[in-house]
């Protein structure tokens, strides 16, 4: 539908509807309007305040707004703390004083996005008026503007996203060009992009809010309370390199970075970490700078649990190539569909693993190859030849397992891993194993009914989550899925890949922050 085809009617009812809607503001509105005339809300927009000429309150910027829109980027800084606040609501200001502490600490810029948001419902008496303005301790930092702070990175502050978007990050791709961007909203949400091969990664993501939680007492009010999040996000922009993450605080407002617990206006060094969720391992063709630092980390901080996904790559009988000729010649040119060097070698990369004092494998799709190997060939074929006795041994490990376990069988990874590392912890389909009220047990590939996964899916879940699978690191509110610890290019992702290195830290404040890693860094920040 067009303009020109509303009735003077439906122009009419448009007005009444902008001017009488009670306690809902005018997006919330804008989209109920746009699911009656089958279009989308910014047209509804267009022909309110435009083709009718009727403009929102608050057109007319406050005075804070627009010296927000003239704060500069301090270019002698490296470090960025960027964070969303709301006009007319008070800041949680324990948080905010632990944001300052932790910004002297590192010698950080502050930016604070300038959150605009119409609440006539608000709990906050002080706070009703019809003047817009912000809490006096945020207006120094207070921006509005946009800031390239380095040829990967850009600071949407000019970008202004509904508190109530229930994806804020929908549509957002094509600002991102090449470069990452942040954006300012109450939410904590992150996608990495797709980039070519060799390319600096590239990711979109959003704040958290340091103001208190002020939402209209409707259906999409009440959904955007239970996901509003205390947060900011650290950049820390190299020359050569860009380097990000986003943090969020528990209700106190105390939060912890890598090293560093910040807790009542002070910033001392972490004892230790609750957990860490290592991405996808697939032993084999893991990038040896990952695995390292991701160990180092792990160990320096004395991770509790450790938890492991797709620890078995299973290329030497993968059954993506059994039908491929001309891979097959391959790898038995090259010793790669030795499924004993396999194995052998994905043991000893778990002996590190040891200095934990729970280490946790997580059943995944990678080890199923070997099941599904065992199930669907033949060992008298020539090209099961080579693996023909572990074939055997292997079917009556399996046979076993299911006359003594038929409703809930492990694979034969696990059956392997009791043998040689007895106090590992390794996971069915169906266990629950969770760290600080979030769930570990899934991969990430099988969603509900068992249905394909994905973080959208998790997210709609009745539980906070940490799933892998994806190699792709992301974020919907307490639905995080780490990325991977694999070479970045495996020859099945050609093309633009949105790949990444990143694990899940869980600290023992009960947060969560995604260790995200560029070119095998993941802070210069000293510990």
């Amino acid at each position: 539908m067009r303009f020109t085809d509303l009735s003077k009617k439906d122009k009419e009812y448009l007005k009444d509807r902008y001017y009488n809607r009670k306690e809902k503001s005018w997006e919330e509105v804008a989209d109920e309007l746009a699911k009656e005339f089958k279009v989308t809300a910014r047209t509804i927009r267009v022909w309110v305040n435009e083709r009718l000429n009727i403009k929102e309150k608050g057109e007319s910027y406050p005075e804070q707004y627009l010296k927000a829109k003239e704060l500069k980027t301090e270019k002698e800084k490296t470090v960025f703390f960027i964070t969303w606040g709301q006009n007319n609501i008070p800041i949680h200001k324990k948080f905010f004083k632990n944001i300052l502490a932790l910004k002297e600490k590192y010698n950080a810029s502050l930016h604070v996005i300038a959150g605009r948001y119409r609440n006539p419902t608000t709990p906050y008496e002080n706070y009703k008026t019809e003047d817009e303005f912000w809490d006096k301790a945020l207006v120094p930092y207070l921006d509005a503007g946009r800031h390239k702070i380095h040829d990967h990175m850009t600071i949407m502050s000019d970008v202004k996203i509904r508190p109530t978007a229930v994806y804020p990050l929908s549509g957002m791709r094509g600002l991102s060009k090449e470069h990452s961007c942040v954006f300012g909203h109450p939410k904590v949400h992150l996608e990495l992009l797709p980039t070519l091969k060799d390319k600096h990664p590239k990711g979109i993501m959003t704040t958290g809010s340091v103001t208190l939680p002020n939402y209209s007492e409707s259906k999409a009010g009440k959904k955007a309370e239970l996901d509003h999040r205390f947060g900011f996000v650290i950049v820390e922009a190299y020359k050569d390199i860009v380097l990000f993450r986003q943090i969020t605080a528990d209700k106190n407002g105390d939060f912890c970075d890598y090293f560093f617990e910040v807790k009542n206006g002070e910033v001392k060094k972490l004892d230790y970490i609750e957990g860490i969720v290592f991405g996808d391992k697939h032993f084999g063709v893991e990038d040896k700078t990952i695995e390292t630092e991701s160990l180092k980390y792990a160990k320096k901080l004395k991770a509790k649990h450790a938890v492991l996904h797709d620890i078995f790559d299973g290329y030497s009988i993968s059954h993506h190539d059994l039908k491929d000729p001309f891979k097959q010649y391959a790898k038995e040119v090259h010793n790669k569909n030795n499924l004993k060097e396999e194995i052998d070698y994905m043991l000893s990369k778990l002996k590190p693993y040891t200095f934990f004092e729970n280490t946790v494998i997580v059943r995944s799709n990678h080890d199923d190859f070997l099941d599904r190997w065992l199930k669907n060939e033949d060992w008298k074929k020539q090209n099961t030849y080579k693996n023909s006795s572990l074939y055997m041994g292997y079917s009556l490990m399996l046979l076993e397992e299911y006359a003594n376990n038929p409703e809930n069988p492990r694979g034969v990874i696990p059956l392997i891993l009791e043998k040689k590392y007895p106090k590992f912890k390794a996971l069915t389909r169906d266990d629950t194993y969770t760290v600080k009220g979030y769930e570990l047990s899934m991969h990430g590939d099988l969603g509900q009914n068992g249905s394909r996964g994905s973080v959208k899916g998790f997210k709609n879940l009745n539980f906070k989550s940490i799933t892998a699978h994806g190699h792709s690191p992301g974020r919907l509110d307490n639905a995080v899925r780490v990325g991977t610890n694999t070479l970045l290019r495996l020859g099945y992702n050609k093309g633009a890949s949105d790949w990444g290195h990143a694990n899940g830290i869980i600290h023992k404040s009960g947060q969560v922050l995604l260790q995200i890693f560029t070119e095998g860094v993941f802070t210069r920040i000293k510990s």
